[in-house]
């Protein structure tokens, strides 16, 4: 009924698996491979997680100096994550209980 979690790394073709996709399934995380050979294609890939209401997600630990650098949205460059808007709100609480998040690396 919905997915924690969701990696998509296909090598370029992030954006016609995302317009196959069933919007109605709901995605907590995305993790999208966004290489930055084709800055376009990318943009293409951000605009439809944007229309289904994702924001880019940078974690506030990764502010805080802890290390979950898969979790950081860096524009151009390898991974881009992606929170529903809806559990934004939600997540500075869900940081803080997670041990790893409070450590200073």
């Amino acid at each position: 009924s919905s997915i924690d979690f969701f990696s998509l790394d296909v090598e370029g073709g992030e954006a016609l698996v995302l317009q196959t996709f069933d919007w109605r399934v709901p995605v907590k995380l995305w993790l999208v491979e966004l290489d930055g050979n084709d800055p376009r294609r990318n943009d293409v890939v951000r605009e439809m997680l944007a229309a289904h209401g994702y924001v880019p997600y940078i974690a506030p630990e990764v502010f805080n100096g802890a290390r979950h650098d898969f979790y950081s949205s860096r524009a151009g460059g390898a991974n881009e994550a992606f929170i529903h808007r809806d559990l934004w709100l939600s997540t500075p609480e869900r940081v803080s209980s997670c041990k790893k998040c409070s450590l200073k690396y």
